[in-house]
């Protein structure tokens, strides 16, 4: 049986990455160690979420035509942005191997193509759907963020900061190997590089 991955776990877990020993029986907990988690936490999710295109926040839309831009710009569309997108990986026609010049603004995203994709990662903030090896990133991004508040110390810690690297490479690495389809790129970059 798997199981469910849990705000409360992820603030328990970064607790205990922090070497405090009480655990908090609810996110809400009226304590310092409750608000110091509170208040990192969505600073730690927005930034982790933006930290990699993590397969189980990243998606692929259509977008929707807005207007033909105005002539303060080089391009000639504008579209909608995705509702609920964080971080844009790459916009495309139709392949998206194939990617197009574009600038994201906050009016939306200009292009020269009349049918535009993107790539793009979601703000998520369901826990069902966060791997186990990205809630144990989260927990020591959010370890991390925390420690100064939570320990009353102007330091941070070189060992959190290290494990924080740690385990977004391990959690990046199984988003590769669970989906190998979606991080296949051909290239002939090195085939066209000029040696001398």
């Amino acid at each position: 049986m798997v199981t469910q991955i849990t705000k409360l776990m992820v603030f328990n877990q970064a607790l205990q990455h922090l070497g405090v020993t009480g655990k908090l029986s609810d996110v809400n907990e009226d304590n310092d160690n409750g608000a110091a988690l509170r208040t990192a936490f969505p600073i730690v999710l927005k930034s982790a979420l933006e930290a990699h295109a993590w397969d189980f926040a990243t998606t692929h839309a259509t977008l929707s035509l807005v207007s033909d831009a105005d002539n303060l710009t080089e391009f000639q569309y504008l579209f909608e942005k995705p509702p609920n997108c964080l971080r844009i990986w790459s916009v495309f026609t139709t392949n998206p191997t194939e990617p197009i010049s574009y600038k994201s603004t906050k009016d939306g995203i200009y292009t020269n193509a009349e049918t535009t994709n993107v790539e793009y990662t979601e703000d998520i903030s369901d826990f069902n759907a966060f791997p186990g090896e990205f809630a144990e990133y989260l927990s020591y991004k959010l370890a991390e963020m925390a420690e100064p508040e939570i320990l009353n110390s102007d330091s941070t810690n070189s060992r959190l900061a290290q494990k924080v690297s740690i385990t977004q490479a391990k959690s990046a690495s199984q988003s590769v190997v669970e989906y190998p389809n979606k991080y296949k790129f051909e290239s002939n970059w090195l085939q066209n590089r000029t040696f001398f």
